[in-house]
């Protein structure tokens, strides 16, 4: 009995041409969506894993005296990903509790939708002045107008969640007692 390993007579059916290479092929939308986020998974996954327990965030009391700088230094390089979380929540908080500064950004989204669309196609064509831009030149002019738009509108919201932000680190950077094994910014003083 011979086996043979040439391409069968007829196609295949639909879907299931195409090269085999052992990937699961996502069923539903949940497993579309994990797939499509696994690449930034496995490149920024491992600042997930610096985040620090809540439990062990929120424990703080008075520092002895002079020992404010060196708190505020060890807590600032131990407890980084816990501030950048503060500050994200902040800035979702802020933005959603200002209409104004939503119906701006829902705009721009919409904006760029219709653009990263309308710039996939290669005939289109954009002449400002009567001269024609480019690819890159459409992708910089509304990168440039997002950026003055949100800057307008949201720029006032983004500056006060991160003073309020700053506030609050500052506070419980030198309230927090310093968490034994975290690394300080401390230089060794050779004539100590």
């Amino acid at each position: 009995m011979s086996v043979s390993l040439a391409p069968a007579e007829g196609a295949l059916p639909k879907g299931l041409e195409g090269a085999m290479d052992g990937e699961k092929v996502p069923m539903n939308r949940v497993e579309e969506i994990q797939h499509a986020l696994e690449p930034y998974q496995k490149k920024y996954g491992h600042y997930l894993l610096k985040i620090k327990p809540w439990r062990e965030f929120l424990a703080i009391g008075l520092p002895a005296a002079g020992q404010h700088r060196t708190r505020l230094e060890a807590n600032l390089v131990h407890f980084q990903m816990n501030y950048a979380i503060i500050f994200l929540l902040l800035m979702v908080i802020s933005i959603i509790l200002n209409p104004k500064c939503l119906a701006v950004i829902c705009v721009l989204v919409m904006c760029w939708m219709w653009f990263l669309k309308k710039n996939d196609d290669p005939n289109w064509q954009l002449n400002i002045g009567g001269v024609e831009l480019g690819k890159t030149q459409r992708w910089l002019g509304l990168s440039g107008i997002t950026a003055l738009v949100l800057l307008s509108v949201v720029g006032n919201v983004i500056f006060s969640a991160a003073f309020g932000c700053a506030i609050l680190v500052v506070l419980h950077g030198v309230l927090h007692p310093v968490v034994e094994g975290a690394g300080t910014a401390q230089s060794i003083d050779p004539e100590v």
